[in-house]
């Protein structure tokens, strides 16, 4: 087991990544002493881990809210109906939001925690490997309203608990789905990540714990180590959004049909593309980008919007300045350079290099 401590001043909290980690929720929960307990999740994880759960929080009145699966639980609908629940049974500012799920459940139920009664406090309690090494780390929350993560705010969770058991049950594809965020730290920040994912794919693939809780760990420190000194995104915490300006473009095209980390999975091919086609990385390093998302079957080409579509969604990216879409580039393993100044030509191009 590994704790990590986002340094954060009075925000500060520790990530606990391990196996069974019940007695650690429990724990945490003895700590913060809630008035009542609202656990948000989806109706597949309930039955598998929601009742685990109830069981440790039999002490404290609970209550629930299972949202649709994925992407069709994140929006202001189900915002409402999480706080509809919460007036309904009285929670208060001393109560807690358990958060039991991928990064869709975790959006959601940290922007509900964020906003009801002008924010009480929560706990990520991670399920899928993107959510571990990323979307749990670091307090952004926020749904979909006509793009990608328009709503949304800055607001740290109380503690964040990841059970690499959990992960067993997951479908390949949604596993699948968090190597493309580690494979991203890899390139932003730590070459031996990339080492790891190249030497050792059989225990990878084979959800082997010693290395799980390497790679998450190595992920999350990153991401922590980012978040401390730019939690609000004002500049460098920019470079962990590699991959994501073409990505979220692609997956909202898709009306998500394409998941999260396939599309950023694009969306590095496509920022390294231009990487090179502007002269700021050589083209060896795309090779080797190409090459690891294709041991782990991660897409690098999609036949499938078209320019005209993937554009004007481009232009909504709530990261754009002054109408100037911004791209984090790659330097070299680790050099990350973010730029205003991408060519719409060359934009054009870099979707037509994705569809060959």
């Amino acid at each position: 087991m590994k704790e990590i401590v986002i340094n954060l001043g009075e925000r500060s909290y520790k990530v606990v990544v391990g196996v069974n980690l019940r007695e650690k929720i429990n724990e945490e929960i003895r700590r913060l002493a809630p008035s009542s307990l609202l656990l948000i999740t989806d109706k597949y994880l309930y039955p598998m881990y929601g009742k685990k759960i109830e069981e440790i929080c039999s002490q404290t009145p609970f209550f629930k809210v299972l949202l649709p699966p994925g992407e069709k639980g994140k929006n202001l609908k189900w915002v409402i109906k999480i706080y509809t629940q919460a007036i309904k049974n009285n929670l208060d500012r001393d109560s807690v939001f358990l958060i039991l799920g991928g990064g869709s459940v975790g959006d959601t139920g940290g922007f509900s925690a964020s906003t009801y009664l002008r924010g009480v406090r929560y706990i990520q309690l991670p399920t899928t490997l993107l959510s571990m090494v990323d979307s749990s780390i670091g307090g952004k929350t926020g749904v979909d309203f006509l793009a990608k993560n328009i709503v949304g705010t800055f607001y740290q969770p109380s503690s964040v608990i990841a059970d690499i058991r959990t992960l067993e049950t997951l479908p390949f594809r949604t596993y699948r789905n968090g190597i493309a965020e580690v494979v991203k730290y890899g390139f932003i920040k730590d070459g031996e990540i990339l080492q790891i994912l190249e030497r050792r794919k059989k225990e990878i693939l084979g959800k082997d714990e010693e290395v799980l809780e390497e790679i998450i760990t190595r992920s999350v420190r990153i991401k922590g180590e980012i978040v401390e000194k730019d939690e609000k995104e004002k500049g460098l915490r920019a470079i962990l959004n590699f991959g994501h300006t073409l990505g979220h473009a692609i997956e909202y095209a898709s009306r998500f049909k394409i998941w999260h980390g396939e599309a950023v999975s694009l969306g590095m091919v496509g920022a390294l593309y231009i990487s090179w086609q502007m002269g700021i990385t050589g083209k060896e390093n795309l090779e080797r980008l190409e090459r690891i998302l294709t041991i782990y079957e991660l897409p690098i080409r999609w036949k499938g919007k078209d320019y005209e579509a993937l554009y004007p969604l481009l232009l909504k990216d709530k990261k754009r300045k002054e109408g100037k879409i911004k791209f984090v580039l790659l330097r070299n393993i680790g050099e990350t350079e973010i730029r205003d100044d991408v060519p719409e030509e060359l934009i054009r191009e870099t979707l037509y290099y994705l569809q060959k």
